[in-house]
């Protein structure tokens, strides 16, 4: 299943000389403010946002997504910071043939028999693999 949200957090946000107004946060393709993937929506939470995904199309695999904050001040300045990105990654990784499973005896495993398992690397060219599990 694809992701349909995203969320950005910041730490305090403060402005001694004419107080913080307001923030807002859009999502975009690449750091901002391209809002390419939602517009600038007010926060209504002084230190989180969380963007739902509506309509058909779920957050796209492959695709690096950034959030950019915008704080305006009491003397109506702005700043707009954005983050670093995630990358969706949806697709788990591959194996290039089936792994090996074999009995170090040649037959039926029982509690004193060694069991080999072997396989080659798998490949997960977006996010990378992370490590295996095995269950016997």
């Amino acid at each position: 299943q694809s992701p349909r949200s995203l969320a950005v957090s910041w730490s305090r946000l403060s402005d001694p000389e004419s107080g913080v107004q307001w923030a807002e946060v859009c999502f975009g393709t690449a750091p901002g403010p391209l809002c390419d993937v939602s517009p600038f929506t007010r926060a209504t939470h002084p230190h989180l946002h969380v963007h739902e995904v509506t309509g058909a199309q779920p957050l796209a695999s492959n695709v690096t997504y950034f959030g950019t904050v915008r704080v305006r001040n009491g003397a109506g300045l702005y700043t707009d910071i954005s983050s670093d990105g995630v990358t969706i990654d949806t697709k788990p990784p591959r194996f290039a043939r089936t792994a090996l499973v074999r009995l170090a005896s040649g037959r039926t495993a029982t509690a004193s028999h060694n069991v080999s398992v072997m396989w080659d690397a798998a490949d997960d060219s977006t996010s990378g693999v992370a490590g295996y599990t095995l269950d016997v």
